[in-house]
Parts: C-alpha cells; structure tokens; sequence
C-alpha cells in the first residue's frame, strides 16, 4: 500500500494530498478536523521511503493514532490496536467491513495492525471509534 506521494523531495502539500485524493478528500478531512478539534493534533508528515512515500500520522505523547496514507483517488487508515485495546474494540459495534479487517488481523507482539479502505462515512466513523479507544477523549462530544 504505497503513497500517491513516494518522492522524498518536495514532500507533499495539505493541498496537493486533497487534489490526489478526489471525491474521497471530505472523508480525509473529517478524520483530520476530528484530530485537530478533539486531540490538538494538526497531523505531521513522514516519508516511508522510497517504496511507501509519504504519509500523515497523527500522535499524541509519542503514540500514533491513525497514519493515514494518500493515495489516487482514495486513502488508508491505519490503526494499531495492543491487547486490551483489542479487546475493548472487539466489543464496538463496528461496520462490516471493519469488523472484517478487525476479525482478519492477527494479534502481532506489538498489536493489530488494521489497514482500513475507507470509502464511506461509516469507515470514518469505526476509525474514529478506535482511535477513541486508543486516546479516551477528555470532554465527551456535544
């Protein structure tokens, strides 16, 4: 799953991953506003090198919540759960597809490792249902 984005030299503008992304930039943008409202978390650049590109990861105390990667016309999300966050996400109500991926990742020494498609505003909801339980938020939103 490599980035619309592998040359490490220019990295990528917030501008130019939105063109590249088309029709699904407003599922990108509400992950990211999400993050910025509710983590303080405006999403910084990584170069993976030069067969995966760039991605944007959003962290908080050294921990990455969602890496998101851009690609033609559509994005991954990725979302690295540990144990007891598995479990707690086994409970979620998540979509189909989703809980597909969950189900399918087999539990690594360092956790799930789920590479979610997303395509619809029930993705966006079941990844910002995992990163919840990740990072708790401290005010409930309204």
């Amino acid at each position: 799953m490599a980035s619309a984005f592998l040359d490490k030299e220019p990295q990528p503008t917030p501008e130019q991953i939105l063109q590249v992304l088309g029709a699904k930039r407003m599922l990108w943008e509400q992950i990211a506003a999400f993050m910025g409202a509710q983590y303080d978390l405006p999403g910084e650049f990584k170069y993976f090198g030069k067969n995966s590109g760039w991605d944007v990861w959003f962290r908080k105390a050294g921990r990455t919540l969602v890496q998101l990667t851009p690609q033609s016309g559509k994005f991954t999300a990725l979302v690295v759960l540990g144990g007891a966050e598995a479990a707690r996400a086994n409970e979620l109500s998540l979509g189909k597809k989703v809980r597909k991926i969950f189900d399918a990742a087999r539990p690594l020494h360092d956790g799930r490792w789920l590479f979610i498609p997303v395509t619809t505003a029930r993705d966006v909801k079941d990844i910002l249902h995992l990163v919840q339980i990740k990072r708790p938020l401290k005010h409930k939103q309204q």
